[in-house]
């Protein structure tokens, strides 16, 4: 079952459009493992952990997208150090995944 949507603030910038407030889905890391594995059958889960653990390391030590905005830790560990904007194209997140330990309620 999908962890409830959650409006969350991520390092302290709620994203809002049109009043609604879009957010990611706070996801465990090991859920999210499970999903991609899941998603990519190629795939070994203790890869994925890892880009993720690096990923959550670098969005913990403040380390900035190109533009300047907080990366995405689950996007950051497929393309490298972006935001979920440089990632996608999108301009907020709406029921996309981020890692719990991301994610400040």
């Amino acid at each position: 079952m999908d962890p409830v949507i959650a409006a969350v603030n991520v390092r302290g910038k709620h994203q809002e459009r049109g009043g609604t407030v879009l957010s990611f889905v706070p996801i465990s890391m090991e859920d999210f493992v499970k999903k991609y594995v899941a998603s990519n059958p190629g795939s070994k889960p203790a890869e994925v952990r890892e880009r993720l653990k690096a990923a959550l390391k670098d969005f913990n030590a403040g380390v900035p997208c190109r533009c300047g905005n907080p990366i995405w830790v689950i996007g950051s560990a497929e393309v490298g150090r972006a935001c979920f904007t440089c990632i996608t194209g999108e301009a907020m997140p709406d029921r996309d995944y981020e890692i719990r330990e991301a994610c400040i309620k």
